[in-house]
C-alpha cells in the first residue's frame, strides 16, 4: 500500500473516530449515539477499504476479518455470565498482530457494535467502538517492533 493510503488511513483511525467521539458527545448530549456509531463503523471500513484496494487476497482477508470479529461476538455472549472475562480484547489483538493494524481495528470496533445488539446499544458503544478498536490499531503498530 503507498504511504500517502496509509498515512490516510491511520489519520481516519486516529484522528477521525476519537473526533467523532468527542464531537457526538458535546454536540449530541449522549441522545444520539446511533449517529457517532454509525459514523465510526463507517470511517472504520473506509480505513480497511483503502488498505484492501489493491491487494490480490482481498476476499480471502475480509473474510478472516468476518470470522474473528464473530469469534469475538461469540466469545461475548458465552462468557457474559462470568464477570471480568471477556475474550474481545484477545481476539482483537491477535487479528491485529497477524493481519495488520487495520484489521485489528475493524475487528475491535465491529465487535463493539455486534456484540450490543444483543448486550444493549447506548451512548458507551461509540466508546467501546473506538477504545477496541485503538486497542487493535495500536497492537498492530507495535507488532512491527516486538515480534
Amino acid at each position: 500500500m503507498s504511504n500517502i493510503k496509509r498515512v490516510l488511513s491511520m489519520l481516519l483511525l486516529l484522528v477521525v473516530v476519537p473526533a467523532t467521539v468527542i464531537l457526538s458527545y458535546t454536540l449530541f448530549d449522549n441522545n444520539r449515539y446511533d449517529i457517532s456509531s454509525l459514523v465510526i463503523a463507517v470511517v472504520s471500513t473506509l480505513a480497511v477499504v483503502l488498505r484492501f484496494e489493491k491487494s490480490k487476497s482481498n476476499g480471502k482477508l475480509i473474510a478472516v476479518i468476518a470470522v474473528m470479529t464473530a469469534l469475538s461476538v461469540a466469545g461475548r455472549f458465552i462468557f457474559s455470565p462470568l464477570p471480568f472475562f471477556k475474550p474481545v480484547t484477545s481476539i482483537v489483538v491477535i487479528t491485529a498482530l497477524y493481519f495488520g493494524s487495520e484489521c485489528g481495528f475493524i475487528t475491535g470496533a465491529f465487535s463493539a457494535l455486534l456484540s450490543n445488539f444483543y448486550f444493549g446499544q447506548g451512548p458507551w458503544t461509540p466508546f467501546q467502538m473506538m477504545v477496541w478498536g485503538l486497542i487493535g490499531l495500536l497492537s498492530g503498530l507495535l507488532a512491527k517492533y516486538i515480534v
